[in-house]
């Protein structure tokens, strides 16, 4: 029994050593197929990396454009123009958009009827030409540097009144507090109202009663300086052309009245006009 189990001993040594090889072939192999794997899927991946940029291409690196020169210096002219801008800027009165406007006017007015044509329109006794106050206002809308509207005036001359009821368009320019412009209004005028309503004492012409009318053009420029942005105050200088003519007038006692006439006549005004503006 104890010889079985302890064995002879050169026996036992055989069967240590050939253990002791085949673990050492085990490892080996293992070895080896772990490499292998190790190989294979480093070579799976160069091949899907190349697989996978054939079918998406990386895109092209675009060169970078040159850079600009820097801007040259402004000149003087600019620098001056510039210094320009800001300073009407600085001076702008500060007002929006307008859409409606109101104007108050006096002023002085001279005339002459039959000036220009008197066919049988007016008798020298009547003292044709004549000068005095002249009141009058306007009213209107306004769309950017254009105004229309109508103008009311009545001259309340030495030798009879003179009134007309017209309408109106102006071109503005703003610059700054002031705005110039430039108008023409078109309408209907009449004279009348003559003096020596008793009559003459040396004629014995009694022209009171003598009425004329018709169509009045004028044109003129003006100059609106704007106080605050809804007020203004400036002069206007305006001609004025009067297309009139009468009817036969009985009773005036001169024979020149008795049949009709007509003739043109001429005014100027000079006028003080104060602006409200929405």
């Amino acid at each position: 029994m104890l010889r079985f189990f302890s064995g002879n001993p050169s026996v036992q040594g055989g069967t240590g050593r050939g253990h002791s090889n085949a673990m050492n072939l085990l490892f080996r192999m293992g070895s080896k197929l772990r490499f292998a794997g190790i190989a294979a899927g480093l070579l799976f991946t160069f091949v899907g990396s190349r697989d996978a940029q054939a079918q998406f291409p990386l895109p092209a690196i675009q060169p970078s454009p040159p850079l600009l020169a820097p801007p040259p210096p402004p000149t003087p002219a600019a620098n001056q123009t510039t210094q320009e801008l800001e300073a009407s800027e600085r001076e702008d009165s500060g007002r929006r958009l307008q859409f409606v406007w109101l104007n108050p006017e006096v002023g002085f007015q001279w005339a002459s009827l039959g000036g220009l044509s008197n066919s049988k329109l007016v008798e020298g006794t009547a003292n044709p030409r004549s000068s005095g106050l002249v009141v009058g206002g306007g009213a209107g809308v306004r769309l950017l540097y254009l105004t229309l509207g109508a103008r009311f005036r009545y001259g309340l001359l030495a030798d009879y009144h003179l009134w007309s009821l017209a309408l109106e368009g102006a071109l503005k320019i703003p610059y700054g507090k002031t705005e110039p412009y430039v108008f023409v209004n078109a309408g209907y005028g009449q004279a009348g109202g003559f003096h020596g309503g008793g009559g003459n004492e040396v004629t014995k012409v009694n022209t009171s009663s003598v009425q004329m009318g018709g169509i009045t053009a004028a044109l003129g420029v003006g100059l609106d300086y704007f106080v605050t942005p809804v007020f203004s105050v400036g002069p206007r200088l305006e001609a004025q052309a009067l297309f009139l003519s009468r009817a036969a007038t009985k009773g005036t006692g001169s024979s020149f009245y008795d049949d009709k006439g007509s003739g043109i006549g001429i005014a100027t005004s000079g006028m003080l006009v104060l602006g409200l503006h929405f």
